[in-house]
């Protein structure tokens, strides 16, 4: 059986989609196609049905999928055992953050860094959802959120401090705040704003720090963010001149495998030297 086409069959179980799955690989949908096919004709049985315009995981395809999931994770763990095996600091490495945390305190010191190293590749992937280690969606990560389950290697690198920010140019009424969607209820900042702010009219929801950072901006509100963050920003003053309200700990994650691996220590530590300036609280 050929990987490739496993690959495929368990990306449009993520997907959802055959065109998401093309753009993801770079082919076009046929190819897509042909690839689901042949698994199905090499199974003999049918692993997706076509549902409200999603692809759907069939009874049989959800029991093929658990293995092939499992195979996934196993060749991944082969190519990080394969990767410690040299003394080389070459090669790519994936690393994922938010916007503003790769923006403000990695890219600054990423030209040192590969001047450094010339034989490295550096991924910086900007994201707000958690990529995986265990299939190396990416090798680190840079999260808000203590990781509480599987066999990771995670360690504290700042606390980052926030407080409430409006436009210097554009003040709202006192009442406007903006605010993250209700999924992201349970953040530090959504529960301070619900607790201290119980009556405040929220104008404007989203789920992106970037793009409430743009709505304080352009006048629409107050929100809470990170301090370094607005700093950035000349045209954005704290609230009342509040003070801190909420303080973050990011932490750095590798999986266990990538430890010992020349290019994911040097990355690693070099991450960690870049958050000993700025407004935060190195870990």
């Amino acid at each position: 059986m050929n990987w490739d086409d496993i690959r495929y069959v368990v990306a449009l179980y993520r997907e959802g989609s055959i065109s998401a799955v093309a753009r993801q690989f770079r082919v076009d949908k046929t190819t897509v196609t042909r690839r689901l096919k042949a698994m199905e004709g090499q199974l003999g049985t049918t692993l997706f049905e076509r549902q409200q315009g999603r692809w759907t995981a069939t009874t049989s395809g959800q029991a093929v999928l658990a293995k092939a999931l499992e195979i996934e994770e196993q060749i991944a763990s082969l190519v990080r055992i394969s990767e410690t095996a040299g003394e080389d600091v070459s090669g790519v490495v994936r690393v994922t953050a938010l916007d503003f945390v790769a923006k403000d305190f990695l890219l600054p010191g990423l030209t040192q860094l590969l001047d450094r190293y010339p034989a490295l590749r550096i991924e910086l992937v900007t994201s707000d959802q958690s990529l995986s280690l265990a299939r190396r969606e990416a090798d680190i990560a840079l999260r808000f959120s203590r990781p509480q389950d599987g066999n990771l290697i995670i360690r504290r690198v700042a606390n980052i401090p926030f407080s409430i920010y409006v436009s210097a140019d554009h003040l709202p009424d006192e009442r406007c705040w903006l605010a993250y969607d209700h999924n992201l209820a349970d953040l530090p900042e959504s529960r301070w704003l619900s607790e201290h702010q119980p009556d405040a009219t929220i104008r404007f929801r989203n789920n992106s720090l970037t793009c409430l950072l743009d709505a304080v901006r352009l006048g629409l509100g107050k929100a809470i963010l990170p301090v370094h963050m607005a700093a950035q920003h000349k045209d954005l003053q704290r609230w009342q001149e509040t003070s801190v309200v909420v303080e973050r700990d990011l932490w750095l994650v590798i999986h266990p495998e990538s430890r010992n691996a020349p290019k994911i220590k040097v990355v690693s530590d070099w991450i960690v030297e870049m958050f000993k300036t700025g407004s935060v609280l190195p870990g």
